[in-house]
């Protein structure tokens, strides 16, 4: 039995009456406020990947001494955690990826802020190369170039802001935060279904 459908993706889908659906803005081909660029063109590529993903709080999905491992993924994550998952990714006509994300009802509170709107917002995880957009170099922690780490986010000498681009992207989960990295995702771009 199904309580309720909604359209997304040009297809009618049924949401189980064990869960809520919710429609968000994932990911978008800005720099967001972590100084992290994606593209359109690599959100594109990327946008199955998302599919069937977890579905976290905070990014809550790393194991801890006192957890019972029962359920794990190839990235390492306690599946455990994860309170719903993906049902569907698409790109919108801004190169935005959405997502519809089932979350199960056994997480009551959860359920309950999301329908509330007192989370209205979602922060996705990803494995990716990280290339400096001054140099182009692929840079890491371990292996800095001029401007990153050390200049994120200042000014360089032609007036861009220094950040990383991200290519290679494959999707590792999402998860429901209050305060996300990507400036436009939130509520405007966030409905709740089933309630």
């Amino acid at each position: 039995m199904t309580l309720h459908t909604v359209n997304f993706n040009h297809q009618t889908h049924s949401i189980p009456e064990n869960m809520i659906g919710v429609v968000t803005r994932a990911v978008s081909p800005i720099m967001n406020l972590n100084y992290d660029e994606f593209t359109s063109e690599e959100l594109a590529q990327a946008c199955t990947t998302f599919l069937n993903k977890p579905v976290f709080v905070d990014h809550t999905y790393l194991y801890t001494d006192k957890s019972d491992i029962t359920l794990a993924n190839s990235q390492g994550m306690d599946l455990n955690r994860s309170r719903g998952h993906v049902e569907d990714a698409m790109i919108d006509d801004t190169g935005t990826i959405q997502l519809l994300i089932y979350v199960d009802r056994d997480y009551t509170l959860l359920c309950d802020l999301l329908t509330s709107g007192a989370i209205n917002a979602v922060s996705m995880g990803c494995d990716c190369i990280t290339t400096c957009n001054i140099c182009d170099m692929i840079v890491d922690e371990e292996n800095p170039c001029a401007h990153y780490p050390a200049l994120l986010g200042t000014q360089s000498w032609d007036g861009s802001i220094v950040h990383d681009v991200l290519p290679h992207i494959q999707f590792t989960e999402i998860s429901f935060v209050v305060d996300a990295s990507d400036d436009i995702s939130g509520i405007k771009h966030f409905k709740v279904f089933n309630c």
